[in-house]
């Protein structure tokens, strides 16, 4: 289960305690194969994960089985997080795109779109916005972008009058849809002007830890130290970007990223490495800049 190793690893690195596990895909095998898969999914668990052994539902969710128990265990497991709005808001942005059809006449043509999560502070219809790194150009200079909120839906599509974190959202803008098409903004962040984190190319990355063990593999692989000049994945937030190690030790590493981002310091930062032509995550650490 390489990939389910390597999704188990990003939540604990991200701190995440809670887990529900979903044996989906039931009604494609038999029941004795389902119950043997199941056994597996216990035994990784309890011998190589740091969660015991979670609550595991086997579940079809072509046919609908199980989805009850799947929701009852959300209920249960999963505690509402207490909703505070103090502080500016701060939204990451992991979508945007075009919603207008095509052969839509200009003078009905709506603004650009963006989706994502608010982490604070509490956003209104209405809201002067800025939108960071937002643009960037051919030569990667970033050009922030300025826009207002003219409306907000969750994610089940119900609009509102204003967001609260915790929740997913998406808020449609006065930007040209063209500078949102196609997940253009994703990796952003949006908040009130002049009130976002700093841009930046150059980060350093502290607290880092690596693996032991490079995650995701075939075949086991174990993990070696970042190396000068080695391009790496780097993933803040909902930001997904290239960068450059020019210097590391045990405790921290300085990456030139490909393109600018704009993100708290203190974000959790994970890394990943070109093995078997894909990128694997290798480790993790705490964004300085």
């Amino acid at each position: 289960m390489p990939q389910t190793r390597e999704h188990v690893i990003a939540l604990q690195s991200l701190g995440i305690r809670d887990i529900i596990v979903v044996q989906n895909k039931i009604e494609l095998v038999s029941k004795e194969d389902a119950f043997k898969n199941y056994q597996q999914i216990v035994s990784f668990f309890e011998n190589e994960t740091d969660y015991g052994i979670p609550p595991i539902i086997p579940v079809s969710a072509a046919l609908g089985i199980n989805i009850d128990l799947v929701l009852a265990a959300i209920l249960q497991y999963f505690k509402p997080r207490e909703i505070k709005t103090n502080g500016d808001p701060l939204m990451y942005v992991a979508r945007s795109f075009d919603a207008n059809l095509p052969g839509t006449e200009p003078d009905k043509l709506l603004g650009g779109a963006l989706g994502g999560a608010l982490k604070s502070g509490e956003l209104k219809i209405g809201d002067e916005i800025e939108i960071r790194p937002g643009y960037i150009t051919e030569k990667g200079d970033a050009i922030p972008l300025y826009s207002e909120v003219v409306s907000i839906r969750t994610d089940g599509g119900h609009s509102i009058d204003h967001a609260v974190p915790h929740g997913l959202i998406g808020i449609a803008t006065n930007l040209d849809p063209g500078l949102t098409k196609e997940d253009g903004l994703a990796g952003c962040v949006l908040g009130k002007p002049n009130r976002l984190p700093p841009i930046v190319k150059d980060i350093r990355v502290t607290n880092l830890y690596l693996f032991p063990k490079i995650v995701g593999t075939k075949v086991e692989t174990k993990n070696y130290p970042l190396r000068k000049g080695e391009r790496i994945l780097v993933n803040v937030g909902t930001n997904i970007n290239l960068g450059i190690v020019e210097n590391s030790s045990d405790e921290e590493a300085e990456i030139k990223l490909l393109r600018p981002i704009s993100m708290p310091k203190g974000e959790i930062v994970a890394l990943s490495r070109l093995v078997e032509r894909a990128y694997r995550l290798i480790g993790y650490g705490r964004l300085d800049y």
